[in-house]
């Protein structure tokens, strides 16, 4: 089994998730040391305070779920672990590889079905060298799965 992950554009949408988490938490705190602190208590702070804690600990969450990012192949197919996603594939139901076209994230390559849907791989991360190297590793066991 291979792991493909590219791991310069994975560390830059962590600290991106970590830095929003820092704001949230911080700023939500802020905003709940006033409210206690106030004498007037207004409701709007509060709830605003703790809109942003909630930002910051989804960001918390968004971290420990992109460390999880990576394709990984097997006899068996592939599985795709996106931050929002994942999904396994059987080599038999892959078409092939392709850069994405359009821009969504950081997401440049999509793994296309022979149904014909297409299934995002962020693991390639931003278009370059390695996103080219992984779609080759990968097209590489696709064919190796294909002749056994």
């Amino acid at each position: 089994m291979a792991v493909y992950r590219n791991e310069a554009t994975l560390a830059r949408v962590r600290l991106q998730f970590v830095l929003v988490a820092l704001v949230g938490l911080g700023v939500g705190a802020v905003g709940i040391v006033r409210f206690v602190s106030s004498d007037e208590r207004p409701t709007v702070v509060m709830l605003a305070s703790l809109a942003l804690a909630a930002i910051g600990l989804g960001g918390l969450a968004l971290v420990r779920r992109a460390e999880r990012v990576a394709i990984e192949t097997g006899r068996e197919g592939i599985v795709v672990r996106n931050v929002a996603s994942t999904r396994r594939i059987a080599w038999s139901d892959v078409a092939g590889f392709e850069e994405d076209e359009r821009r969504r994230g950081v997401t440049q390559a999509v793994v296309r079905t022979t149904g014909g849907s297409t299934h995002p791989i962020s693991a390639c991360g931003d278009p370059g060298p390695t996103c080219a190297t992984i779609l080759k590793g990968l097209r590489r066991e696709l064919d190796a799965a294909r002749r056994t």
